[in-house]
C-alpha cells in the first residue's frame, strides 16, 4: 500500500516537473518568437533602406546634371556643354528636343534625319509630367545594357521650350542589387509599378514580369507589398521568402529584399530542438528513477 502511494507521489512529482518544463519552454518560445520577428523586420528595413538610399542618390545626381542644362539647352550651341556633362557625369549621351521637332545631340551618330523628338516616349513623359522624370528601363540596341533616360522639360514664361534627355546605363544600380545578401539564400530585386523586374541577380529576369520569378508575385501581392509594414511571405522556387519593399525616390520602382525564411528562423528551430531534447532527457531520467523504486 505504502509502495503504491509512494509511486503515485513520484509520478505526480515527475508530471509536475515535466509540465513545468513544457510550460516554461512554451513561454520562452513565444517570447523568443516575438523578438525574432521584430529582429527580422528590423533587419529587412535596414538592408532595404541602406541599398535604396544608394539608388536614390544615384537618381538624384543624374537628374541634377540634366536639370542644370536647361539654360544651355536654349543657347545657340548647347552641344559642347552636352558633351562635357555626358563625359563628366558618366552619361551615354545628352540631347534636347524642341517643339518644332528639331533636336541636338552630344553624339548624333545613328540618329536618322527623320527623327522626331516630340514623338519619343521620354519627350512625351516629361511634357505630361511637367517635371523631371525617369523613363522605364530598356535594353540599349547599341550596347545591350539596361538603360534609363532622365528627362527634364524646359519651361519659360509658362510655355514649353524643349525637353532635355540623358541616357544612363544602370550598371551601378544592378551592382547594388546584386550586393544584397543578408543571408546566403536571400537576395534583392527591383520591380516597377507595371509589375516588371527592373533589376535582379539573374540578368535573364530583367524586364520580365515578376510572376516569372514567382507566381505569387501577382498584381494583388505587389500592391499589398507596397503598403505592407511587415514582411510578406511568398514562395520562390519552392522556398519561402519574407519580402519587404522600399520605394525608390523619383521613380515608380520598389527595391525588394527577399529574406529566406529558413535562414531567418534557424535560431528558433535550434531553440525548439534544444527544448525538446531537454524535455525528453528529463522524461527519460524520471522514468528510470521511477522504475528503480
Amino acid at each position: 500500500m505504502f509502495a503504491s502511494i509512494r509511486t503515485k507521489i513520484q509520478l505526480a512529482c515527475v508530471t509536475i516537473v515535466v509540465s513545468a518544463l513544457v510550460l516554461a519552454g512554451g513561454l520562452n518560445y513565444l517570447v523568443a518568437q516575438a523578438h525574432n520577428e521584430q529582429a527580422i523586420q528590423s533587419n529587412l528595413q535596414s538592408v532595404a533602406n541602406g541599398h535604396a538610399t544608394g539608388i536614390d542618390d544615384w537618381i538624384a545626381s543624374k537628374l541634377q546634371l540634366i536639370v542644370a542644362l536647361q539654360d544651355a539647352a536654349l543657347s545657340d550651341d548647347p552641344v559642347p556643354m552636352f558633351r562635357t556633362v555626358a563625359k563628366a557625369g558618366g552619361l551615354i549621351k545628352v540631347y534636347v528636343g524642341y517643339p518644332d521637332k528639331s533636336y541636338k545631340f552630344s553624339n548624333p551618330e545613328g540618329i536618322p534625319p527623320t527623327y522626331d523628338p516630340t514623338a519619343r516616349p521620354w519627350y512625351k513623359q516629361a511634357v505630361e509630367a511637367g517635371k523631371p522624370v525617369v523613363t522605364p528601363p530598356y535594353v540599349s540596341a547599341s550596347t545591350g545594357k539596361l538603360v534609363v533616360t532622365f528627362a527634364v522639360p524646359v519651361i519659360q514664361g509658362g510655355s514649353l521650350k524643349g525637353v532635355i534627355g540623358g541616357d544612363v546605363a544602370m550598371d551601378s544600380v544592378i551592382a547594388n542589387v546584386k550586393a544584397i545578401h543578408p543571408t546566403p539564400a536571400s537576395f534583392g530585386f527591383i520591380v516597377n509599378a507595371a509589375g516588371k523586374i527592373v533589376a535582379h541577380p539573374n540578368d535573364k529576369l530583367t524586364l520580365k514580369p515578376a510572376t516569372d520569378l514567382s507566381a505569387g508575385l501577382n498584381e494583388a501581392t505587389l500592391a499589398s507589398l507596397a503598403q505592407a509594414e511587415k514582411p510578406v511571405e511568398v514562395s520562390v522556387d519552392g522556398a519561402s521568402k519574407l519580402l519587404y519593399r522600399q520605394g525608390v525616390k523619383g521613380t515608380d520602382w520598389g527595391l525588394v529584399v527577399a529574406l529566406d525564411k529558413s535562414d531567418a528562423t534557424a535560431g528558433m528551430r535550434s531553440l525548439v530542438m534544444t527544448s525538446i531534447g531537454a524535455l525528453v532527457g528529463v522524461a527519460i531520467v524520471a522514468a528510470l528513477i521511477v522504475g528503480a523504486m
